[in-house]
């Protein structure tokens, strides 16, 4: 009906971004989506909010799955087919405050904090292989302990960064 669909969030699991109560604003992605954005899919338990970071190809299945991790858990979901994902999150509200993640400060925060979890992917959580066509998940026991320090840091800096752009638009709205 020419409308998006709104979902209240259940976990953190892609938290400092969104978190627990927070609404997300969901639009038609098709397969129109880049490694990065943040997607909602069908999952076993019901929906999912994670970020897309690529796609995976094997013998195994007619078409590639969809690799999805959330930005706080340090392991990805199992793969998925296109077919699940509902749409790509253009906003997040969180009590009265509409973050738009399609342009401005939200678009640039989404952004960063992509960066720094794909850099997060590459650099701690490496230990993720493609075997044939299945993911090798690492075991929390299998990360560093040095690894797993640099990436509760890294999840700080992120706190910290949204916190400072939520509380930039909570003062462009005062003024």
């Amino acid at each position: 009906n020419g409308r998006q669909p709104q979902l209240t969030v259940t976990s953190n699991s892609m938290a400092p971004l969104i978190r627990a109560g927070d609404l997300i604003v969901i639009t038609a992605a098709g397969t129109n989506f880049q490694p990065g954005d943040i997607i909602t899919f069908e999952y076993s338990s019901g929906l999912l909010t994670h970020r897309f970071w690529g796609f995976l190809s094997g013998s195994d299945h007619d078409r590639p799955l969809l690799i999805t991790r959330g930005d706080k858990p340090l392991w990805f979901d199992p793969p998925l087919e296109p077919a699940n994902v509902v749409g790509r999150i253009c906003a997040r509200q969180r009590g009265k405050q509409m973050l738009n993640l399609e342009m401005g400060r939200g678009k640039w925060l989404n952004h960063h904090l992509a960066w720094l979890a794909a850099f997060e992917n590459r650099g701690i959580i490496s230990k993720v292989l493609l075997n044939g066509d299945a993911m090798v998940q690492p075991q929390k026991t299998d990360i560093p302990l040095g690894k797993r320090l640099i990436h509760w840091a890294l999840y700080g800096w992120t706190v910290a960064v949204t916190a400072v752009i939520d509380l930039i638009g909570k003062l462009s709205v005062i003024e």
